[in-house]
């Protein structure tokens, strides 16, 4: 029952487009090298850097509140469909579905669970880090693979 209503939750965030707490979009050289290095550790698929060979997710544990994040993915917010339900007790880092792993432009939603506690993560694809996410309620982006605030050196 709670995971249908968590799931119900993110389909009507996709519906609505409501979003909470808008950050710009930035990162420090520091913070940058701290996630990458953090990311080279998720398994699987890894390019000749050792960071993912593809679109992948890394949820910044220091300074996440809520104890679950749900997740709706997909190449636009018409198609979305729910992904998965992190929960703190999870890797921080994981990859994306493998039917959009290279997608040109990719769609994420999510929503704080429970509502009111900070949610923060941030997407990237391949060697680079795309879109910065923090929100107490729900956030959504549509991506580029071309849109970097950072890549790895």
């Amino acid at each position: 029952m709670k995971q249908l209503l968590v799931i119900s939750i993110a389909l009507l965030v996709i519906a609505c487009g409501c979003s909470h707490i808008s950050k710009p979009n930035t990162i420090s050289d520091e913070e940058a090298d701290s996630i990458f290095a953090i990311v080279k550790s998720i398994p699987l698929g890894k390019s000749s850097s050792g960071l993912p060979d593809g679109w992948w997710v890394y949820v910044e544990t220091s300074k996440q509140q809520a104890p679950e994040i749900a997740f709706s993915i997909g190449t636009d917010g018409d198609n979305a469909e729910f992904w998965k339900n992190w929960k703190t007790n999870e890797p921080a880092g994981f990859l994306v579905l493998d039917k959009y792993k290279n997608v040109a432009e990719l769609y994420i939603g999510a929503v704080s669970n429970p509502h009111g506690k900070t949610s923060f993560f941030w997407v990237g694809y391949s060697n680079c880090i795309v879109q910065r996410f923090e929100f107490d309620v729900d956030e959504n982006h549509k991506m580029k693979q071309t849109d970097h605030i950072a890549c790895a050196k």
